[in-house]
């Protein structure tokens, strides 16, 4: 095994949320997290769905166009 417990951590450096694009994660599953911290389950993960149905309806669209 190796011992990491002399390594540092380094903070992560990331743009603020209304800098971000819609697609970058952090802007994107911003709604699952909020209802998350709410406790509000049932739709944070109705959100979930719905970010990861359009991920794969984009996919599938870029696929039938040949993009990817």
């Amino acid at each position: 095994l190796i011992d990491l417990s002399y390594l540092q951590v380094v903070p992560k450096t990331v743009r603020p949320l209304e800098k971000q694009l819609s697609n970058e994660s952090r802007k994107l599953w911003e709604t699952v997290r909020d209802n998350l911290i709410r406790k509000e389950y049932s739709d944070a993960i109705k959100e979930k769905m719905a970010i990861e149905q359009k991920q794969r309806d984009s996919a599938a669209e870029r696929k039938k166009k040949g993009i990817e």
